[in-house]
């Protein structure tokens, strides 16, 4: 649809592309500093330092620098998760996705050109303080379904609930496409950013390289084409984003601030009458998480007096706020859940490089694997999710729904890292010294690793379904901005936590390899927890449906 029609958004092709996109900015901008991180923290903090000084940062030294400088972004984050939720319940969707987006694309630029180590830190920090990206897309794609199906039928020529119904599926769609992004920027954003850093060292002869190194000094900033890269990318989300759809939250909701122009939702009038979007509000407020319900209150016949809470529309007209969000049972129950699966699956992403790098066998309880070969398997396994994360989501959600999907994923993904120790016990090749990833332990690993990441693509998408369930619209960024709080506090305890417990385990056990078992079957132990919960959840959620049910045949 061209862009001379103002009021309707465009094709869902490109508006979906416009969300990959920025996904995928997301997870290429957290990381693509993961391959050089090590060497850019030498490079700033030894400078023109002699080989022989004593003060030098050594390789094996260089990891402990390289964590502060990769866990920067995810600690700025963590300072403004929730006030970017609130800013985007009363400033707009699309204004918060415009200023992280641009944010990336210049603090992205300032890191790659830094001078010192405390000014990458900084600027790290700076990159994840101004990021509200994940929080934002969460809220959008449970937004922009009903607007799409809406502009596709803008003679109603279908009734409520069957727009209802296609806005359900268009959701869970374009949910499971979107979160597929994030595994293409784990598989593609650290071999991008290899091969683009210290390109003076691995392509001397190249005369592009020559050329952009008499433009940008490639000698002096080493690692700022990855960067160069990610903000190209920033800029063009952000591009997209603009011409691809307008502004969600509806104007009565929004304050405007004086530099901005107002009204960038107001096609939702041109769309719906009064009548419809007065309804349309009704029944979006008694939600999943909105239906609390009070049944201490019986009358002297038996009968119970319950109703939902929201009914109340002082309430449910006010802004979330933290202690609003945690006195809901259902915002709470899938905060925890969001929370302790991301500890998981960081404690994992931490856990399985020491496990693959830690001596073979009985001498250190790992796998004794090179950097390459660690490559090896994780290219192997994105491949893996690659092809089947898209149609696995779709599939599993479409036949049991979003509350049994979330069980599924989450029992079929946690609770399985423990079967990847076992790859301790399998023969390996090479000498004791030396060894070699044999291709059938190649083939176990990627294997287990891909259908974990698979499983645990759908219990985060179904979490994040769930959840914008949980809220009314004009409080669903506040409650993402909130679960993405509490998820950056987890995926900061999780490599401490990763490296603490592997460590521990190996070397206080009289064989290596069973501490190495240990180890993951306590990980695989937290995730069974969070199956229970996911159940929990799921009795809470069709136990309130019915509830609702009666209350409606009343």
């Amino acid at each position: 649809m061209p862009l001379s029609v103002p009021f309707l958004p465009s094709p869902p092709g490109r508006l979906v592309s416009s969300l990959c996109l920025t996904m995928l900015v997301q997870s290429y901008t957290l990381i693509s500093v993961f391959p050089y991180s090590g060497f850019m923290a030498m490079q700033l903090l030894n400078g023109d330092k002699a080989q022989d000084d004593p003060s030098i940062i050594k390789p094996k030294e260089a990891g402990y620098y390289a964590g502060y400088l990769a866990s920067s972004f995810m600690a700025g984050r963590t300072f403004s998760s929730y006030s970017w939720g609130k800013a985007a319940d009363m400033y707009g969707r699309k204004f918060v996705l415009m200023i992280s987006l641009s944010a990336s694309c210049f603090f992205g630029l300032i890191f790659g050109f830094s001078s010192s180590f405390k000014m990458a830190i900084a600027t790290r920090f700076l990159m994840g303080f101004f990021n509200a990206i994940p929080g934002t897309i969460k809220t959008l794609i449970s937004e922009l379904g009903d607007i799409v199906i809406e502009s596709e039928n803008p003679q109603d020529e279908l009734s409520v609930e069957q727009k209802k119904e296609k806005s359900k599926i268009w959701e869970q769609n374009t949910m499971g496409f979107v979160f597929g992004m994030w595994g293409y920027g784990f598989l593609l954003g650290p071999a991008i950013s290899g091969a683009l850093s210290e390109p003076t060292k691995l392509y001397p002869d190249s005369k592009i390289v020559g050329f952009l190194d008499s433009v940008v000094n490639l000698e002096k900033f080493p690692f700022v084409l990855p960067n160069i890269l990610g903000s190209i990318l920033s800029l063009m989300a952000a591009v997209l984003c603009y011409t691809s759809f307008e502004e969600t939250l509806s104007p009565e909701k929004m304050k405007r601030l004086p530099c901005c122009r107002p009204g960038r939702g107001r096609r939702y009038k041109r769309l719906k009458s009064d009548a419809q979007q007065d309804e349309d509000n009704n029944d979006e407020e008694i939600e999943l998480g909105e239906i609390e319900f009070d049944i201490d209150n019986n009358t002297g016949d038996g009968k119970s007096t319950a109703k939902p809470m929201v009914v109340d529309a002082g309430e449910t007209l006010q802004p979330a706020t933290m202690m609003s969000l945690l006195r809901r049972p259902t915002t709470r129950k899938v905060t925890l859940i969001y929370a302790l699966f991301s500890f998981i699956t960081t404690t994992a992403d931490e856990m399985f490089p020491l496990f693959c790098l830690a001596e073979y066998g009985r001498a250190g309880g790992g796998l004794g694997l090179i950097e390459s070969s660690i490559g090896e398997v994780l290219f192997g396994a994105g491949l893996i999710y690659i092809i089947f994360q898209y149609a696995v989501f779709k599939r599993i959600v479409a036949a049991l729904g979003r509350e049994k999907a979330l069980v599924v994923g989450t029992f079929l993904s946690g609770p399985w890292y423990f079967i990847l120790s076992f790859a301790v016990f399998m023969r390996n090749g090479g000498t004791e010294d030396k060894p070699e990833l044999l291709p059938e332990v190649w083939l176990f690993l990627c294997a287990m690793t891909g259908f974990i990441r698979v499983f645990s693509s759908v219990h985060f998408g179904t979490i994040t379904l769930l959840g914008n369930e949980c809220v009314p619209a004009h409080q669903r960024a506040t409650f993402n901005g909130f679960s993405m709080l509490a998820g950056s506090l987890a995926k900061m305890a999780g490599p401490a936590f990763a490296g603490n417990v592997f460590a521990f385990c190996v070397n206080h056990t009289n064989d290596p390899r069973v501490g190495a078992v240990i180890s993951w079957m306590t990980l695989s132990s937290i995730a069974v927890f969070v199956g229970y919960q996911a159940i929990q959840f799921e009795k809470m959620a069709r136990n309130q449906k019915a509830k609702a049910a009666k209350m409606d045949t009343q």
